[in-house]
């Protein structure tokens, strides 16, 4: 009893000693936090640089490279097959080894007593060694657990699909995101020059006024509402560049480029084009029906829960354990020191048949909540799919008109440049009309960005891969070149040419009043404007006896329409000398 005491004292201060030394709470290092922005520089290191302007092939091809949000859909799907690998292991049955050692201070020696006497009927006497060595090797079967691992990697390798769906939804919103930030920094691109050289134009209008102010040359009144006027076109100019540099911006942080590099935009043949879907949404249904990836998701997952109501239903079963075994006693009073042996068991957990009906009850809803799921998500897919469908029809309305402003808006530069030329004209109204034309250009811009959004809304609503799902190389120049032969190849939906016809469907409005030439221009802002769809047309009935016209409600950054409908002036005419 001594030693054991001694033995149980010598455990118990050594477990006290090891929760002593249990290690306290360790915030991040000042250098281990420098390595982590070491880590991200180096991402954009790996990257290979940007040496000609991109293509809208490019960019996309860019982003599927090296667009952080799709490597981490990548890296999900390797977890996934590496879980998958995982969970085959657990097919094999189960093999263990094991030897071991064993000494004692004394013999284990015994004797025997008579039950009806109660005396000693033999000496002591022993059957082993002191020193003693093992080894055993045992392979042992349950086909109860064989039968509910095949079952869970059958729903492994169905997260592994979904993986792969999910992947597939990321490059298609990718693809989308791209599409449209590449348009819009394109056109900023194209329109910053005159942009800024406008604003450059203003400063020094606003100067000049100035200067004639504080010689006399200008009344108070004059000056102030011509400056006014200026600095309130000035602000809204600068408004749209800040929304322009923006879309530049976002295609930068979708193909991973460092923020703050300088890259260029190669201008497109498309830009002559308008793709027109020959396809109606209802024939377009059943294709977005079968590829959407969250559809596809929702199939997986439906077996999944299938497969889980087989498992609940295998565990009721009972289970049979078969184990063949070789084993090794150096006892030297053993006849036979290696000897094999194989056994047969049956085990029954009872109590499974009792919590069974509830698991399987709880599968069961589970699955009809996978089927209900499934149905509600069809209905969004059809929404969406025939909202992207309006959305195209009216972004084509919506160009229409954006470009006959624009060549409008274009004109009237024209005039009062040839005005300002000769001598006629003034500063004011001069650098009004150059506004307004170049608001209409970033219209029709605009309105031409969002065709091509709406038809890659189309795309992504049936589910259609923007790049095929192998490639030959993932160097950027293949990949560049197989995205671009792979969206060609989608004009089996889409036909480069005239838009489609479509009628608008107006909205009537009440007529407004007549605008003179030398009246302030308001410029409206981006975010003033409704969010959603291209263009807002709506039939309402017009009350009888009144004239009425056609208004068209457009998203865009800037409203021309209110840049064509400038305010009364109050004041009278500017006196000689003025601006």
């Amino acid at each position: 009893m001594g030693t054991l005491s001694r033995s149980l004292i010598a455990a118990s201060v050594a477990s006290v000693a090891l929760i002593g030394c249990a290690t306290p709470p360790v915030k991040v290092s000042d250098d281990e936090r420098r390595v982590r922005a070491e880590q991200l520089q180096a991402l954009f290191d790996e990257q290979d640089p940007i040496t000609e302007p991109l293509t809208m092939a490019d960019a996309m091809a860019r982003a599927f490279k090296y667009n952080v949000d799709h490597r981490v859909k990548l890296m999900e799907e390797v977890l996934a097959r590496a879980d998958l690998d995982v969970s085959r292991m657990d097919l094999l049955p189960r093999l263990v080894v094991d030897a071991g050692y064993s000494k004692r201070s004394n013999e284990l020696a015994s004797s025997s007593e008579s039950i009806e006497t109660g005396r000693q009927s033999l000496e002591p006497s022993r059957s082993s060694e002191r020193e003693q060595t093992l080894a055993n090797a045992e392979l042992v079967w349950n086909l109860l657990d064989f039968g509910v691992s095949y079952v869970a990697a059958q729903q492994s390798a169905d997260q592994v699909l979904i993986a792969e769906e999910r992947r597939r939804k990321a490059v298609q919103n990718i693809a989308q995101d791209v599409r449209r930030a590449y348009w819009e920094a394109l056109y900023a691109q194209r329109l910053g020059g005159d942009l800024n050289q406008l604003v450059i134009d203003i400063e020094a209008a606003l100067d000049k006024s100035r200067q004639l102010r504080s010689e006399g040359l200008q009344s108070p009144s004059v000056s102030s509402r011509f400056q006014d006027s200026l600095l309130t076109t000035m602000r809204q100019l600068l408004r749209i560049r800040r929304d322009l540099d923006t879309s530049r911006t976002e295609l930068a942080q979708l193909i991973n480029v460092k923020p703050g590099t300088e890259f260029e935009l190669a201008p497109t043949d498309d830009e002559t084009m308008l793709p027109t879907v020959e396809e109606t949404p209802t024939d377009l249904e059943q294709r977005a029906l079968t590829d959407r990836p969250e559809l596809r998701e929702e199939d997986y997952q439906l077996r999944i829960d299938q497969a889980e109501l087989k498992k609940v239903m295998l565990r009721m079963l009972p289970g049979i354990e078969i184990d063949l075994g070789g084993r090794y006693d150096s006892n030297e009073f053993l006849v036979n020191n290696e000897w094999s042996d194989a056994g047969l068991q049956i085990s029954w957990n009872l109590f499974n048949l009792l919590s069974g009906p509830a698991f399987r009850d709880q599968a069961r809803a589970r699955v009809d909540l996978d089927n209900m799921r499934r149905l509600a998500i069809s209905m969004a897919v059809l929404t969406q799919l025939h909202v992207a469908y309006e959305n195209y029809r009216n972004a084509n309305i919506n160009f229409q008109i954006s470009e006959e402003l624009s060549t409008v808006s274009d004109q009237i530069r024209q005039q009062f440049d040839a005005q300002r030329r000769a001598e006629v004209g003034n500063d004011l109204a001069t650098i009004r009309a150059r506004a307004r034309a170049l608001v209409a250009q970033l219209q029709r811009d605009k309105a031409f960005a969002s065709v091509q959004n709406a038809v890659g809304r189309i795309h992504n609503s049936i589910g259609l891969d923007p790049m095929p799902q192998e490639v030959a190389a993932h160097d950027l120049p293949t990949l560049s070149a197989t995205i671009a032969a792979h969206q060609m190849g989608l004009n089996r939906v889409l036909e480069w040419g005239e838009p489609a016809p479509a009628e608008p469907q107006p909205m009537l409005v009440e007529p407004q009043q007549p605008v003179s030439e030398g009246e302030d221009a308001v410029i409206e802002d981006q975010q003033q404007m409704p969010q959603g769809k291209d263009a807002v047309l709506n039939e309402q009935q017009a009350p009888s006896g009144q004239n009425w016209v056609i208004e068209f409600h457009q998203p865009v950054a800037v409203s021309a329409d209110q840049l064509l409908a400038p305010r009364p002036a109050a004041d009278p005419p500017a006196e000689p000398g003025s601006l």
